[in-house]
């Protein structure tokens, strides 16, 4: 199986490119599965339900953990499927960006990532803090400018937002592995984003069936 991960700050445009992926995957013939597709799976439905409120909103360690068991969680739909790709809209990387923004110890966070199977690619989504806000007509939750433990005493979820998701950025740079990294620029059409993803995976497949001397579909 080949596993294609969409990473980036919030407001980047994973959803959006991940789902076009998926779309002109299938039109192409090729067996797609999105274990994070959906909104409801168990540990996710706990995590907003936790920050849905500041009494219950979890510290880093808490969201840490609760991000990377909703991936292991998603990591297990993937075995199960029987299919060619798995998509994922954010990986183990996005909880651990999360918690290095948010304060804690790379060197003491980073081993977690050989506990987890590692994507084929990562295509990152790149668009600054800034022109994300700009697109969300400023409109941001609490969660996504870091939370209450993040935010200063009276500072606008707004400015909030812009501190939190330029650490996220930061942590990115420094954990994404640059051998499976594709970056997008989210400025750009996401069909446009979308179809370098596809040309990138078909690619790959491509490859791997001349190794193997099986011609594969037609139709990719």
């Amino acid at each position: 199986m080949f596993r294609v991960a969409f990473e980036g700050s919030d407001g980047s445009g994973k959803s959006v490119v991940c789902k076009l992926v998926c779309e002109k995957l299938r039109q192409a013939g090729v067996d797609v599965v999105l274990p994070t597709s959906d909104p409801q799976r168990p540990i996710r439905s706990l995590y907003k339900h936790l920050i849905a409120q500041q009494t219950t909103f979890p510290d880093t360690n808490t969201s840490l953990f609760l991000g990377l068991a909703d991936f292991a969680y998603s990591e297990q739909l993937a075995n199960e499927a029987e299919a060619s790709i798995a998509l994922f809209e954010r990986c183990v990387y996005s909880p651990i960006a999360d918690a290095i923004a948010l304060g804690a110890d790379p060197e003491m966070i980073l081993p977690i990532l050989d506990f987890f199977t590692q994507p084929d690619l990562i295509a990152y989504c790149d668009l600054s803090p800034e022109l994300s806000l700009e697109r969300r007509r400023s409109i941001c939750t609490e969660a996504e400018a870091g939370g209450p433990f993040f935010l200063r005493p009276g500072e606008e979820l707004q400015h909030g937002f812009l501190r939190f998701q330029s650490g996220v950025q930061m942590a990115y740079e420094m954990i994404l592995p640059k051998s499976s990294l594709l970056v997008l620029d989210s400025r750009l059409d996401p069909d446009f984003n979308a179809q370098t993803v596809v040309d990138s995976v078909i690619g790959h497949l491509r490859g791997e069936l001349r190794g193997s001397g099986n011609q594969g579909s037609d139709s990719w």
